[in-house]
């Protein structure tokens, strides 16, 4: 097997973690980045740490990568951040950092990655989400990032075509992660603040343990994304285990959402 490179972001937990420790521990070399990079040893990962929402933290930390290998054959794009709450009352900074780290990081990445990308004329994994087809009350600020990376990843994708360089966009369902965990606890604290939308915030906060219910593991998402990863034909997108309510809720007339959403949670 030939060894490839490959850089994670995010890789200190979750996901990115996993994605980062199955490339490695299929022989290949992986640099793991994180703002807060996790211990442990595991050979042929090396932990960086890097703020994806900070140039000159990214540049350092390809100036590392580029010391130890001459190019890359794929850049995957995991780290990313929840922050619920209604847009009306959630405070700005929630809402900058979401941008920030889901969508500027993901830019700045492969801006400053990609000299050593094109090197190997490598392939650039986004960690997308369901919730890029589908915006729903109190989890509008996180969907418009990643209706905001469909849209990036649609562009990147048709520009790098034109170097032979596939991009990947990995949707998956709700995922058994501490970004998951943490949902009701957020919906919960934004109820017992003052809020125009007490009753609803409290019932969205009962559906997350449905959600977690029916979460994929990060394992296998990674499976999934690193078996994209090393198709011979790259995948456009690649959904993994979507709600099928969710799912179905997109297809419909928008009218009916909004009244199926009023139902559920409650209207005045």
């Amino acid at each position: 097997m030939v060894q490839r490179v490959y850089v994670v972001t995010g890789a200190a937990r979750g996901v990115g973690r996993a994605i980062a420790v199955q490339l490695a521990e299929a022989g290949h070399r992986v640099f793991g980045l994180d703002v807060a990079p996790a211990a442990g040893i595991v050979e042929g990962l090396t932990l960086l740490q890097a703020d994806v929402a900070d140039r000159a933290s990214l540049e350092a930390a390809r100036a590392r990568v580029a010391s130890e290998v001459d190019g890359l054959d794929g850049v995957l794009c995991v780290a990313g951040l929840f922050r619920g709450g209604p847009l009306v009352e959630l405070p700005e900074s929630h809402f900058r950092q979401l941008l920030d780290v889901n969508v500027l990081g993901v830019f700045l990445t492969n801006q400053v990655f990609f000299p050593l990308l094109h090197a190997r004329k490598g392939r650039v994994v986004i960690m997308g989400s369901e919730s890029g087809s589908l915006s729903g009350p109190f989890g509008g600020a996180y969907s418009t990032t990643k209706f905001a990376l469909e849209g990036y990843a649609d562009g990147l994708r048709r520009e790098l075509a034109l170097l032979g360089m596939p991009v990947i966009l990995v949707q998956p369902g709700p995922v058994d992660t501490g970004l998951l965990d943490s949902n009701q606890a957020v919906f919960e604290a934004a109820a017992d603040r003052s809020t125009w939308f007490e009753g609803a915030l409290r019932k969205t906060a009962r559906l997350v343990v449905g959600e977690k219910r029916k979460a994929t593991s990060p394992d296998e998402v990674a499976r999934r994304t690193v078996a994209a990863l090393m198709a011979r034909r790259a995948p456009i997108r690649v959904p993994i285990h979507q709600d099928r309510v969710r799912w179905g809720l997109s297809k419909l007339p928008a009218r009916w959402v909004d009244r199926l959403f009023q139902a559920v949670l409650g209207s005045r």
